[in-house]
């Protein structure tokens, strides 16, 4: 079991908690971060605190430099790619070396982009994608875990140089509950209409998605992002029943009273992923003809609130 290497590129509030899962299985783990964080994770290792176990302390684990990441002298059977969006050209940049010819690399990020991106570095028959469903947050060297912890991974190619179901039993065997996905560029478009609408909006008029679905202005907006989107998502060939609007504004389908990604990193005045998610939805409406007006909308007022607080960060 611990001959099996495996590397979470970006530890934060999803590679944090997957990672330790697997820690506790006996997997021989290595996390990755930058700056203060890298300190942060050497130093002090990594607490969990979640709703399924309470407080655990991982005061002694294996940690990584991100920033020389390309340097490590090591090769992975797995490496979970759990950077914002915006990072996964640089990832695949500073992984490509990490691995070898059956290792297994997963997107566990937001987006429908970053899959291609990463195979612009890595064989694509080396690359899962994943529909990540957790509530989870991220400070200084904690992870709060407070709601689900699903994942669900498909490959992109159809030969690939992995065993997928040796990977599902892996995450199984840790307690985290996989499913595979015949179709998981499917399910990505599917996760991208609750991500373009709420991670967005909750930024928009900061709100928490609690907020957001009973306040009826703002589940008129919802409605609107996620139909948008939907027509995106049948021109570009995946097709998505309109019901799906009706079951992500259901409470029951939402992890409780909580801040979407998004609305955390706007807080944390960190750059936002909106170019990748609603970005991604006005590309994809260009390429095959449809508009995304309310797409094009949301992240213009997004890309004012960043840049705000960005240049004040640039000035000071």
């Amino acid at each position: 079991m611990a001959e099996l290497k495996i590397l979470i590129a970006g530890t934060g509030a999803v590679g944090g908690y997957y990672g330790l899962k697997l820690l506790k299985k006996g997997y021989d783990v290595y996390f990755t971060a930058r700056n203060k964080s890298y300190e942060d994770l050497l130093n002090n290792g990594l607490i969990l605190d979640s709703i399924e176990t309470g407080i655990e302390y991982f005061k002694k684990i294996n940690v990584l430099n991100f920033q020389t990441l390309e340097n490590v002298d090591e090769k992975f059977d797995l490496i979970l790619v759990c950077v914002k969006s915006y990072g996964t050209e640089e990832t695949g940049k500073k992984i490509k070396n990490l691995i070898h010819s059956g290792s297994c690399v997963i997107s566990m990020q937001n987006g429908i982009e970053n899959e291609v991106i990463l195979s612009k570095y890595i064989n694509a028959e080396n690359i899962a994608g994943a529909v990540v469903i957790i509530s989870s947050f991220f400070e200084k060297n904690i992870v709060k875990h407070t709601g689900a912890g699903k994942i669900i991974i498909g490959k992109i190619s159809k030969k690939t140089n992995y065993d997928i179901d040796f990977i599902r039993n892996l995450f199984l065997e840790s307690k985290i509950n996989c499913l595979i996905s015949e179709n998981i560029m499917n399910d990505l478009w599917t996760k991208i209409i609750w991500n373009a609408s709420f991670n967005a909006l909750s930024v928009v008029i900061e709100a928490t998605v609690v907020e957001m679905i009973e306040n009826e202005n703002s589940r008129n907006l919802l409605k609107s992002i996620m139909k948008e989107t939907i027509v995106i998502a049948e021109a570009a060939g995946y097709k998505i029943p309109f019901s799906k609007i009706d079951d992500n504004l259901d409470m029951k389908n939402n992890a409780g009273e909580f801040k979407t990604s998004m609305l955390q990193d706007y807080e944390k005045k960190k750059e936002l992923e909106f170019n990748y998610i609603n970005g991604a939805i006005i590309r994809a409406g260009e390429k095959f003809g449809v508009p995304a007006p309310i797409n094009k909308t949301i992240t213009e007022i997004l890309k004012f609130k960043q840049k705000k607080y960005l240049n004040g960060a640039a000035n000071k």
